[in-house]
């Protein structure tokens, strides 16, 4: 089974340096491991499965879901932040640009609830 999971995974690469994509994707099994590792143990105690067969298959579907999510936040956001960092001044305008309407919300807003205020105060006045 492990040389399924290894052929299923092995083309998952990320689009980092060698060095890195192998850490990264270390780290990754590790946690794959451990939450199938979890998973079919409380499943064991609380008497879910019974024989190996059955929470070796577990296991390894568990463990191959898991790698391929945290695999693809993972690409996602190595992705995202790889296209930030090749457009920073257009990420920089992007910003400035919602900051700015924000702002003007902002300030429209407020100006909005004076002029309510000073309608409300001048019409209990009459």
């Amino acid at each position: 089974m492990s040389e399924i999971f290894d052929l299923i995974v092995d083309p998952l690469g990320l689009p980092l340096s060698p060095l890195w994509e192998w850490v990264i994707l270390l780290i990754i099994g590790v946690i794959a491991y451990r939450t199938a590792y979890g998973i079919i143990g409380d499943a064991y105690s609380d008497g879910m499965i019974s024989s190996s067969g059955a929470g070796f298959i577990l296991h390894w579907i568990i463990r191959l879901v898991v790698f391929i999510v945290i695999w693809a936040i993972t690409y996602g956001v190595i992705t995202i932040a790889k296209v930030i960092i090749a457009n920073k001044s257009i990420v920089l305008i992007g910003i400035i640009a919602i900051v700015v309407i924000f702002l003007v919300y902002l300030v429209i807003r407020r100006f909005d609830k004076k002029n309510i205020e000073n309608e409300e105060t001048s019409d209990n006045q009459k």
